[in-house]
């Protein structure tokens, strides 16, 4: 189990991994490593919590 800090929301607990494969296009792909984060994995995960919380989703996947 992976812990994980959220700004506002403190820590909280994912309960596994997932690796995928996915293709995307050089834009995408800087878009993405624009992103904090350590490695592609941790860019993409705070993309897609950055936009949970923007729009009131957040309670959805933590």
């Amino acid at each position: 189990m992976k812990r994980k800090h959220v700004p506002g929301v403190g820590f909280c607990y994912f309960n596994r991994e997932i690796q995928k494969s996915v293709r995307m296009d050089k834009d995408i792909y800087a878009y993405i490593m624009q992103i904090e984060g350590k490695h592609f994995s941790d860019r993409l995960e705070n993309l897609v919590l950055d936009h949970a919380r923007l729009t009131g989703h957040l309670d959805d996947i933590i």
